[in-house]
Formats: structure tokens, sequence, C-alpha cells
């Protein structure tokens, strides 16, 4: 049996009405619970964020320096999910 969680009565992204028994917004699918955000979440949330980015920026970094036409023709390929986007590349 799941959790008991407190649903919420209107949608929070698009304001459309909800029915107590519903786990999402049937307009645009947003989840229907009301999170309790505590510093342990909070805590992980920023640490796998911030991790996970900055591999991909130092993995892309790497490769930028060591071999330019490599991550060009991954890019033009389509295989870029594991490299930082160029654009962001450009901000660094």
């Amino acid at each position: 049996m799941g959790k008991k969680r407190r649903k919420r009565v209107v949608c929070s992204n698009c304001n459309e009405q909800l029915k107590p028994e519903m786990n999402f917004c049937h307009q645009c699918g947003q989840e229907n619970h009301i999170k309790r955000a505590s510093i342990k979440i909070l805590f992980q949330d920023f640490f796998a964020t911030y991790f996970t980015f900055e591999a991909k920026l130092f993995k892309t970094l790497k490769v930028l320096l060591l071999q330019l036409a490599y991550l060009t023709k991954t890019y033009l390929v389509g295989k870029i999910a594991s490299y930082v986007p160029p654009t962001i590349v450009f901000i660094y």
C-alpha cells in the first residue's frame, strides 16, 4: 500500500480543478500531491544536479582540449547526451 499524500484541489501548474482521487492533472500531467521539501531532499537534489553537470563539463573540456574533431563529429551525429551542449560551453 502506498503512502497517504496530501492532494491539491487545484493544479499548481495550470490551475485546473482536480478531484482528491486524482494522482496527476488530466490537463497538463503535473503530479497531484503536496511535496514537503526537507533539508535532506534539498541537499540530494543539489548534489545530484551539480555533480552530474560537472562530470559532463569536465568530460567535455577534456575531449575539447585533446580531441577537438571527435567532439564535433560526435555532436553532428547526434550523440551529445554525455557532453555539455556547445552553447553552454561557450558561456563558460
